[in-house]
């Protein structure tokens, strides 16, 4: 594979009926797209490069598979024992079983809402950390319409999840463990309407990254070490005056979305 092949082309995710990609079936076109737009941002990166990383709360290690084709070796930690053991060590990720320092990158994907005690997580983070390393995290948004019906509306979620996270609350996760942010961006919107509507897919496709920040369903964030820390810094937050109306726009996008969401469902065939 040459240097210009260390990256993933994202236009390959096409076929409805199979969404494969490097040998890995998917259950969706929008569930690949979710792991293939955090590999994508690894090899972009690492690719061809004899990286080692480590992804945190893998599941069934298809991240891992994917890079794998890239030259890149994404060790996984869970905190459950999978069918698949490939790779895999069992732990919870406060006591990381790697030297300072011996990471290239760190994926963290839909794992940061689950952790009852964030500090010490991302402190081992850090240290596993090589100096020049790579923090890729994946993330649902408070105000995004689909965490927001979920946690805030029919509070099923609460379950689940610690705790939610609005953009002004991981940007200040990042800054207090001593990370700065290379870039955040929306990876898709709609999602779970993308898994009836070829529409929306492709809406995503085309426009998913457009969405602002503060309203997006989720982001994919890039981060590397800085000098920042918890003792010193500028804290970052939502200001009183903004916060009422952002409850209520997040709401009322919240009801919309899950209304369109219902319909897509009913009609789709």
């Amino acid at each position: 594979m040459s240097e210009s092949q260390y990256t993933i082309n994202l236009n390959e995710i096409e076929d409805v009926s199979k969404p494969v990609f490097a040998g890995v079936q998917f259950d969706s076109r929008p569930a690949a797209m979710r792991h293939l737009k955090v590999a994508k941002e690894v090899v972009d990166r690492f690719g061809g490069t004899g990286a080692v990383g480590l992804d945190i709360g893998s599941k069934y290690g298809l991240f891992r598979r994917v890079v794998k084709e890239y030259g890149i070796s994404a060790i996984r930690l869970d905190v459950v024992v999978r069918d698949d053991k490939d790779g895999l060590i069992v732990g919870n990720g406060k006591k990381l079983p790697f030297n300072d320092g011996v990471l290239d990158f760190v994926v963290v994907s839909h794992v940061l809402a689950h952790i009852d005690d964030l500090p010490p997580f991302m402190s081992e983070i850090r240290r596993a950390l090589k100096p020049t390393g790579k923090l890729f995290i994946l993330q649902n948004n408070r105000y995004g319409w689909w965490k927001y019906w979920g946690y805030y509306i029919k509070r099923n979620d609460r379950a689940l999840h610690y705790r939610t996270f609005s953009k002004w609350d991981i940007r200040e996760l990042l800054r207090k463990n001593g990370f700065a942010i290379n870039s955040m961006k929306s990876p898709y919107y709609f999602y779970l309407h993308s898994k009836f509507s070829d529409l929306c897919y492709r809406f995503d496709r085309k426009y998913g990254g457009i969405i602002p920040l503060w309203l997006a369903t989720q982001w994919l964030v890039v981060a590397e070490a800085s000098a920042a820390s918890d003792d010193g810094g500028r804290k970052i937050k939502l200001s009183l005056a903004a916060k009422p109306l952002i409850e209520v726009a997040a709401f009322t996008h919240s009801v919309a979305m899950k209304a369109l969401e219902l319909f897509i469902r009913a009609t789709h065939k």
